[in-house]
C-alpha cells in the first residue's frame, strides 16, 4: 500500500491493473499504484479544452466528452454555450484521439458500437418578447437522431430519429434503447408530459408509456 499524493478535488474515474486514473478540471492524471508516482495523461488546457466529463473505460482506452473553447451561441437567448466533442484516450502511452467532427452531447457505449448524439443548437419557437424576455425561449442543445459507430469512430450511420424531442436520458444494453422523453408541443409552444421510451435498435421497433404522476 502507497500514500497517493491526489488533490482533494480530484476523482477517480477508472482504475488498471498498475494505475487508478483520476480527473481534476482541467486534467486527467495517471498514478502508479505501486510507488505513487503521477504524471498528467491529458492536459486540456494545452490541448484546447477546459474540462472533460461522462468517462467510460474499455479495455485500454478511456472515453470522454471534451469541453472545447468552442462556444455555440443563441441570438435569441442572448447566451453561448459550450462545445463538446467525443474523445478517446490510451491510457498506456496518452495518445489522444477526436472520433467525430461534429460536436457529441452524450454518448453511451454497447458492445462494440458507441451510439451518441450530436450537439446542436435548435430553436423552437420565437415569442414576440424574446428581445426583453430571452429566458422565455425554448432551445434544445442537441440534434433528433440518434447515431451509432464503431469503438474508433468510424463507420457512423443513422439509427432512429426522433423529431421536435429531448431524448438526452437514455441508455442502450444488448442492442435495445431505453429513456426518457419529452417532445414539444408546437400548438401550445411547451414541452409535453415526460414518457418512457424502450426500443429495438436492430428493427426500429419503439415503445412508448406515459409517465405517471
Amino acid at each position: 500500500i502507497c500514500q497517493l499524493d491526489k488533490g482533494a478535488n480530484d476523482r477517480i474515474i477508472a482504475v488498471t491493473e498498475q494505475h487508478m486514473i483520476t480527473y481534476a478540471r482541467p486534467n486527467i492524471y495517471k498514478y502508479d499504484l505501486s510507488t505513487g508516482e503521477s504524471e498528467i495523461l491529458f492536459d486540456g488546457k494545452a490541448n484546447g479544452y477546459s474540462g472533460t466529463r461522462s468517462f467510460v473505460k474499455v479495455d485500454n482506452w478511456l472515453y470522454f466528452c471534451g469541453e472545447s473553447t468552442e462556444t455555440m451561441r443563441s441570438e435569441y437567448r442572448n447566451q453561448a454555450f459550450s462545445v463538446h466533442y467525443l474523445m478517446r484516450m490510451n491510457l498506456e502511452n496518452g495518445a489522444l484521439e477526436r472520433l467525430n467532427e461534429s460536436p457529441v452531447f452524450i454518448y453511451q457505449i454497447d458492445g462494440d458500437k458507441i451510439y451518441f448524439i450530436k450537439e446542436e443548437l435548435r430553436h423552437f419557437y420565437i415569442p414576440d418578447d424574446y428581445e426583453t424576455n430571452p429566458g422565455g425561449v425554448p432551445i434544445l442543445l442537441i440534434g433528433d437522431t440518434l447515431y451509432s459507430c464503431d469503438l474508433d469512430g468510424k463507420n457512423v450511420q443513422a439509427v432512429i430519429q426522433f423529431p421536435d424531442t429531448d431524448f438526452s436520458i437514455f441508455t442502450v444494453i444488448n442492442g435495445f434503447y431505453f429513456g426518457t422523453q419529452d417532445k414539444f408541443n408546437h400548438d401550445t409552444h411547451s414541452w409535453g408530459k415526460e414518457h418512457y421510451v424502450a426500443g429495438d435498435l436492430a428493427t426500429g421497433k419503439i415503445t412508448e408509456a406515459t409517465k405517471e404522476e
